[in-house]
């Protein structure tokens, strides 16, 4: 992996545009709102993702679990000490089989709010530095 950050190519259906990055992130279909947590959290616990891409709008991520489009999808983030949570919608699902195990690629897009935009300002500034702990691509 090297250190540059590299813009992907437009669409015209973007706003913003994305960049190609890694970040190890965890992963699981968001609760329904009124559900018990801790009891949710035991029926369904995060799994590992990595985030390939971002924009200010959404992000693309890899990941064994498989979404459907129009889910809603929780991702946790962790970056130093502090532990972010936040929410996505999955707009897009591929499969892939790289290996024996298939692995599914979501396009998300960001669902606003505070936590959100904290890990977008974590994200992109650490991505723009070049440093993204090692993780850059």
């Amino acid at each position: 992996m090297s250190d540059d950050l590299r813009e992907l190519p437009p669409d015209e259906r973007r706003t913003s545009p994305r960049f190609a990055l890694e970040f190890v992130v965890e992963v699981r279909p968001a609760p329904a709102l009124g559900h018990d947590t801790d009891a949710y959290a035991l029926r369904n616990p995060f799994r590992p993702g990595t985030i390939k891409e971002i924009s200010t709008g959404g992000i693309y991520f890899i990941s064994a679990m498989r979404f459907n489009v129009g889910e809603m999808v929780e991702i946790r983030l962790t970056h130093g000490e502090r532990v972010y949570a936040f929410r996505a919608v999955a707009r897009h699902v591929t499969q892939d089989q790289v290996s024996a195990r298939p692995t599914f690629g979501v396009g998300a897009q960001l669902v606003r709010g505070e936590q959100t935009d904290a890990v977008l300002q974590v994200l992109i500034k650490r991505a723009l530095s070049g440093v993204l702990g090692g993780r850059t691509r």
